[in-house]
């Protein structure tokens, strides 16, 4: 039988030869006023980059005039909320 839509294998085998490569690739940047407190956190938005994600965080501490001894931030690639869990994020890899 054949396909009715010869795209649809088309853009299976595009996936998975992209697969490897970053294009798809987001950092989500949390900004925790306090460091020791992670309930308390500032979700400042998603970056396509690691070094993007940095500044956007470093600069929101700065723009709220937190010290890095006393707050902190993470930035987590490609993250999904994980509900029932607190809504705690899981990342593919995690960076400050």
């Amino acid at each position: 039988m054949k396909s009715k839509n010869p795209s649809i294998p088309l853009c299976i085998v595009l996936a998975g030869m992209t697969a490897g490569c970053n294009i798809f690739e987001r950092w989500d940047a949390i900004v925790y006023p306090i460091k020791g407190n992670r309930a308390e956190s500032i979700d400042i938005g998603t970056y396509k980059s690691l070094e993007k994600c940095r500044a956007a965080a470093i600069a929101k501490l700065e723009e709220l005039h937190i010290h890095k001894e006393i707050g902190g931030y993470v930035c987590g690639r490609n993250c999904m909320v994980k509900v029932g869990f607190g809504n705690a994020r899981m990342c593919a890899e995690t960076s400050q």
